[in-house]
């Protein structure tokens, strides 16, 4: 790899200007975004009991016990219901964006990382490729679990590296902030603990370049020694697993609650099935290849078709750098690369139990964001030294490039993390093949369908919107579309009421199949994918009626 630790103020003004872009549109967007699958238990209950359980003095330990929940720290939870009670908006508004911060602090993680390893100009190509990503860029917004956890990785990867660069010489204040990177993932997911392992390589490799810049001057003994190792080890793991464990109620009460975390972490009991190439197989019997089609089908095109040469890149390049004895050159990318291969390879060899496509493995983007913005930044001065005919042609390339691939992410708002690229057969017709709204994110528009349908019909009927009462019924947790209905719509789980005004499905499980006979009123879909159904027999207008 070509030493690119230039001071390009170029980039960082580019970059500068992608942040600031990416600040306005999270706060404008983030409301658009609806309440996720689990988000009713996670956020609006787990978040509130582990607080209650701290105001109560544990009194209230609902936190302790609560479904599966407990097997997963309160951290994050905790966090975001305090900032919920504190702020000045609206729940919804609030959560999304709680959750948009989170992910945009990954993204200057990922910046920082890029750019402290290879230079300005390697720290733009790793924000923008991990900005443009759409399942993360998605996710931002919605995923109170592994958005923290992508955070807590990619920060926790930067402070490894500066700390593997100089570990004799490492002040407490990085120590301290690589304890709270850790924490913030560990508060979250306990499969987190992977973390540690990356630190232990990291230090190795530390202390080991060092070794060899200095021959003779250590024994590895004292190398260790000069290290001061209890310190580097001590600071860090006792704030990750300090504040873990100060947040995790259950822990707390019951430390045997660790190892049935592991496990469940390990072996998920998720019963369920997933469409997985056009056909719906048991989570617990998945082929092998399942996580890495989902990945690759989730990529954009250019990122899908130089992932493998881009990886390959990465660890000759660090060979190389091994070579010459340049510290962070060799050991950034080994980090990056073991932080993006082997969480994958783990879940392969054991047979662990995933679905929602890469949900669970969304925090490898990050690392390998960087790998990429890594190698663009190396190629991109490779080619400025090539004829202008080629720079020209090659800029011109990717800047048509990423305008096209923005419009389609711009097209699928607020639903970016269904995206799929061209070489899983595309929107829409990946759709049939792979989950889409996995997450019934579309509920939210869904309510706003019912809610300016249930206007006109009220106008239909002479009475005031407000006092005409409708039923809704709801294909899967209904608690995430009652919430944007007002008080006269009356929503329920499908199958408590005889016959609703409303029946809203989403198209996962084929639910938006359910009840063909009630005709479809409205659907929520983007670039020809339908995420959910609205039927009803209730007549809008005249015409309706009449037929």
């Amino acid at each position: 790899m070509e030493n690119i630790s230039n001071h390009d103020n170029g980039y960082d003004r580019l970059s500068l200007l992608i942040f600031l872009a990416l600040g306005v549109i999270l706060a404008v967007t983030c409301r658009d975004y609806g309440y996720s699958y689990d988000e009713f238990w996670q956020n609006r209950y787990y978040g509130k009991a582990v607080l209650s359980f701290y105001a109560t003095l544990g009194l209230d330990d609902r936190a302790t016990n609560y479904l599966d929940l407990y097997f997963f720290g309160g951290l994050y939870d905790a966090i975001a219901e305090a900032l919920a009670w504190l702020l000045p908006l609206e729940g919804h508004t609030t959560r999304r964006m709680i959750n948009a911060l989170t992910g945009f602090m990954g993204l200057v993680g990922a910046w920082k990382t890029g750019r402290h390893i290879a230079g300005p100009r390697a720290g733009f190509w790793s924000l923008l490729n991990l900005a443009t990503i759409p399942v993360f860029y998605g996710h931002m917004f919605i995923n109170a679990k592994d958005i923290p956890v992508a955070t807590g990785t990619i920060w926790t990867l930067y402070f490894l590296i500066r700390l593997a660069e100089k570990p004799w010489d490492v002040p407490n204040s990085l120590l301290l902030k690589l304890g709270l990177a850790m924490a913030l993932a560990l508060g979250v997911r306990i499969g987190s603990i992977i973390l540690v392992g990356y630190a232990g390589l990291a230090l190795i490799l530390g202390l080991t370049i060092q070794y060899r810049q200095n021959p003779g001057r250590y024994t590895i003994l004292s190398l260790i020694q000069s290290a001061s190792l209890p310190r580097i080890i001590g600071i860090p793991l006792s704030v990750a697993f300090g504040l873990m464990a100060l947040f995790w109620p259950a822990l707390l009460t019951k430390p045997g609650v660790l190892a049935e975390a592991m496990q469940s972490a390990i072996h998920h009991a998720w019963g369920r099935s997933i469409l997985f190439k056009g056909e719906y197989i048991p989570a617990t019997h998945l082929p092998w290849d399942y996580l890495p089609v989902y990945i690759a089908a989730n990529l954009p095109e250019l990122l899908a078709v130089l992932a493998i040469p881009i990886l390959i890149w990465s660890m000759m390049a660090s060979i190389q750098s091994w070579r010459r004895l340049e510290a962070k050159l060799a050991i950034g990318p080994i980090l990056l690369l073991v932080a993006t291969l082997l969480p994958p390879l783990i879940v392969i060899v054991n047979h662990n139990v995933v679905y929602d496509g890469m949900r669970h493995v969304l925090f490898i983007v990050p690392p390998f964001a960087v790998l990429t913005g890594m190698a663009f930044a190396s190629l991109s001065q490779i080619i400025e030294r090539n004829k202008s005919v080629l720079r020209h042609g090659l800029t011109a390339t990717l800047i048509f490039y990423f305008m096209h691939h923005l419009s389609i992410m711009v097209q699928l708002h607020p639903y970016q993390y269904t995206f799929y690229n061209v070489f899983s057969g595309g929107i829409p017709d990946a759709a049939r093949r792979f989950e889409t709204d996995y997450w019934l994110t579309s509920y939210r528009e869904a309510a706003f369908k019912i809610m300016a349908r249930g206007r006109e019909i009220a106008e239909k009927e002479h009475v005031a919107f407000a006092d005409r009462h409708f039923t809704v019924s709801v294909f899967f947790v209904f608690n995430n579309i009652q919430e944007f209905l007002p008080k006269n719509f009356s929503v329920t789980d499908m199958g408590k009421i005889a016959d609703p005004d409303f029946i809203v499905a989403s198209s996962r499980w084929n639910a938006h199949r359910s009840f063909p006979k009630v005709p479809i009123v409205d659907r929520v879909e983007r670039m020809g994918m339908t995420f959910a159904v609205i039927r009803s027999r209730l007549p809008l207008t005249v015409s309706e009626h009449s037929k």
